[in-house]
């Protein structure tokens, strides 16, 4: 029914084969395939040391529509299918980013919440065009956000998140939905590098994140990572030398990483899932975090 990838454990060198037999490659590890005029890329951090879970995520998806540039938008040159195109994706965001929704599409949207009548939400829930664009032009710019994406990402567990954290070898699945068409779009990524026997790992109580040992008990540490943007950042400065074990608190990272001009503003992963890496006797040990909100 779909594409399948074989990898050379060795090389690390992989072929892709479609439902007809036909072959691509090989391709490098890194190397990225274009499946029908759609490109997805998923990361895996770590990507190949062994670790008690894995952050997978959804890093590139092209040849999905457009996505909205709320600065490039020029309401005037618009025609009224490119407004209401664009209307579709910020409400679908916004739906999913700040009301607590799961919508994959747009069409979904509208059975929920209007009763499957798009006439309805146009007319009653929007009304004038360019003054609904215009007034989420400017709310979503002060929320510093400036991107809409024109597709949803549905997780493994089918969450509408780009991120998921995997705690088992297997191979899992991330959906793209085109937001205005409804399109689904697959790709998997096999996970082999879990290993539940390692001695210590990574995990946090709310903003503060600890190296356990078996016993669930906090050990200290020698060094500490944090893995933002693909950019493995040392943070060991923010580490807190207590009785016998450490604490790395992510409002310590945050200040660190505003003050050397690596974030714009400390709040901005908050909500996140992000990578930490703490090394003990010369050994990491990586985890995913969901990043909490910290007390002011």
């Amino acid at each position: 029914s779909g594409n399948i990838k074989i990898q050379f454990t060795d090389s690390k060198r992989w072929y892709s084969i479609d439902n007809s037999g036909n072959i691509e490659g090989p391709f490098e590890s890194e190397d990225e395939i274009v499946t029908d005029g759609v490109n997805i890329v998923i990361s895996k951090t770590p990507e190949s040391e062994p670790s008690v879970s894995i952050l997978l995520k959804v890093k590139k998806v092209e040849g999905i529509g457009e996505d909205v540039i709320l600065d490039d938008i020029d309401i005037n040159s618009l025609s009224e299918d490119e407004k209401k195109d664009i209307i579709k994706k910020i409400e679908i965001y916004g739906a999913n980013n700040f009301d607590g929704t799961n919508y994959k599409s747009f069409n979904e949207l509208i059975e929920n919440e209007f009763e499957g009548n798009e006439q309805m939400f146009w007319q009653e829930y929007i009304g004038d065009l360019d003054d609904y664009i215009e007034y989420e032009i400017n709310y979503y710019k002060e929320k510093e956000i400036v991107f809409i994406p024109c597709y949803t990402v549905i997780n493994p567990t089918n969450e509408v998140s780009d991120t998921y954290l995997a705690t088992e070898n297997d191979v899992y699945t991330f959906t793209i939905v085109d937001v205005v068409t409804g399109e689904t779009y697959e790709k998997t990524v096999e996970v082999t590098n879990i290993d539940t026997s390692l001695e210590y790992y990574v995990s946090n109580k709310k903003w503060i994140v600890y190296l356990l040992d078996k016993t669930d008990n906090p050990v200290d540490f020698e060094n500490a990572y944090f893995i933002y943007k693909g950019e493995r950042i040392d943070v060991t400065s923010c580490i807190d030398k207590k009785d016998g074990y450490c604490e790395l608190s992510i409002s310590s990272i945050a200040y660190f990483l505003e003050n050397i001009g690596k974030i714009e503003n400390r709040h901005e992963f908050q909500h996140t899932t992000q990578i930490f890496e703490l090394m003990k006797d010369g050994k990491s040990y990586f985890g995913g975090i969901v990043v909490a909100v910290w007390p002011e």
